[in-house]
């Protein structure tokens, strides 16, 4: 965890999806989000994906929205 508060990344939210634990994580300039580190969670597996892009707060809220509803 010491790694990724260093590089700036904003915890933005958690989420339990079928008994896995989904981090968002978010880096951002302004308004806008230039970088997301989902951290998904689960009995035998750890997946990270790093997502660069260009975002806006309702864009993650969406995504997010749409995960928590499966």
């Amino acid at each position: 965890m010491p790694i990724i508060l260093k590089t700036n990344y904003e915890d933005w939210a958690t989420i339990k999806h079928d008994g896995d634990n989904v981090n968002i994580r978010v880096k951002q300039k302004g308004e806008i989000i230039n970088n997301m580190l989902i951290t998904v969670n689960s009995k035998k597996d750890m997946v990270f994906l790093d997502v660069k892009g260009s975002f806006t707060a309702d864009d993650i809220s969406k995504m997010i929205n749409i995960a928590s509803d499966k």
